[in-house]
C-alpha cells in the first residue's frame, strides 16, 4: 500500500502560503525578432513570455540550506545562488527562466532540487541570482 502524501503536500502549501509571498515564474518568449535570422533571438523576451506561473514561496539564504543534500549538482546551484526560493507545488518548473518577486525583483533561475519522497512532488528548491 502506497503512502498518501496529499495531506503532507497540503500542509506544505499552507505553511508556505502563510509565511511566504507570491513569486511569478516566467518562461521567456523565444519568438525570433527576425524569422530569417532566428539565431539573433527574441527582440523582447520579457514583454511576451511563453507562460507564467504564480505560486507562494519563501526566500532563504543559500547558507541555511547546507543540509539540503550532498549531491554535487545541488551544491553547485546552491553555491551559484544568492537566494533560494522554496515553493510547495506539483507544477514542473524546469522550463522557467526567471522568478519575479512582488517587490519588483527579477531573479535568474540557476537550478532546481525537488523534494519528492514518493509519487507526489512536495517542495521545489529554486536557486536564484540577480
Amino acid at each position: 500500500m502506497a503512502f498518501d502524501y496529499s495531506p503532507v503536500l497540503n500542509d506544505a502549501i499552507e505553511i508556505v502560503q502563510e509565511f511566504g509571498r507570491n513569486l511569478t515564474f516566467v518562461e521567456l518568449g523565444d519568438t525570433p525578432a527576425d524569422p530569417l535570422k532566428p539565431w539573433r533571438g527574441a527582440a523582447a523576451p520579457r514583454s511576451s513570455p511563453k507562460r507564467t506561473f504564480t505560486v507562494p514561496g519563501v526566500l532563504v539564504e543559500p547558507s541555511t540550506l547546507d543540509a539540503l543534500g550532498r549531491d554535487d549538482a545541488i551544491q553547485d546551484f546552491v553555491a551559484q545562488s544568492t537566494q533560494i526560493a522554496i515553493v510547495a507545488t506539483t507544477e514542473n518548473l524546469d522550463d522557467y527562466n526567471e522568478v519575479h518577486d512582488t517587490d519588483g525583483s527579477v531573479w535568474t533561475i540557476q537550478g532546481f532540487s525537488v523534494l519528492k519522497p514518493g509519487p507526489t512532488q512536495l517542495l521545489v528548491y529554486v536557486g536564484l541570482s540577480k
